[in-house]
């Protein structure tokens, strides 16, 4: 019964064309919690004092608490999941870029700052581009969860990688390597995504 249920979720999330979606927003986000994992020792490492840890980390959720009020309006001016997507491909590539690019602290601390704010403030967004992909399809939450899944699996392998490159090759190119296979694996990804949109739905 439990591999039956199963692939009436498989069955579901392939009628829909939601698979593609949640392995973008999987990897995405993925990438991006691991990086935030760092975010700690990697201000320490930069002699940034501990104290303002607090204030920045708060600063970030007072961004993402007015991105989520104006979560509706901020929908409806990105568009589609194909204009969103892109969205996160300039801003978080550049974000991580950023992060390679640069030591200097305070410039560091405004990219964690917005990185922390944005994946927050975003979540509703995303969630709402998802069930919009969904539709009227009857197991809603175990679909939602699966680019959760996905991005728990990635996300392991690349914090223990990131360790052992941050070692070896230190924080800043270890940066510039995640934001080159950032934009690397998600760019042409959305780009096929969106040609079998255009394919199976005549969308852009």
């Amino acid at each position: 019964p439990g591999r039956q249920h199963g692939l009436v979720h498989i069955r579901a999330g392939r009628q829909v064309k939601y698979f593609r979606i949640a392995i973008f927003s999987g990897v995405a986000g993925a990438m991006l919690y691991s990086i935030d994992g760092f975010r700690g020792p990697y201000q320490i490492f930069l002699s940034i004092p501990v104290i303002w840890f607090g204030i920045f980390f708060g600063l970030g959720r007072v961004l993402s608490s007015v991105l989520l009020a104006f979560s509706g309006k901020i929908h409806a001016l990105i568009g589609d999941i194909y204009s969103y997507q892109r969205f996160i491909l300039i801003v978080y590539g550049s974000l991580l870029l950023l992060l390679g690019i640069t030591s200097n602290p305070w410039i560091i601390v405004v990219v964690f700052i917005l990185d922390n704010g944005l994946r927050y403030g975003l979540s509703q967004i995303e969630t709402g581009y998802e069930l919009e992909i969904i539709g009227k399809q009857r197991y809603k939450a175990t679909l939602l969860s699966m680019s959760n899944q996905i991005q728990n699996v990635l996300a392991m392998c690349i914090v223990g990688l990131m360790g052992i490159s941050i070692e070896y090759i230190g924080y800043q190119t270890t940066f510039v390597v995640i934001s080159i296979v950032f934009i690397l694996f998600l760019l042409p990804y959305h780009l096929w995504i969106v040609r079998m949109a255009k394919i199976n739905y005549g969308t852009r």
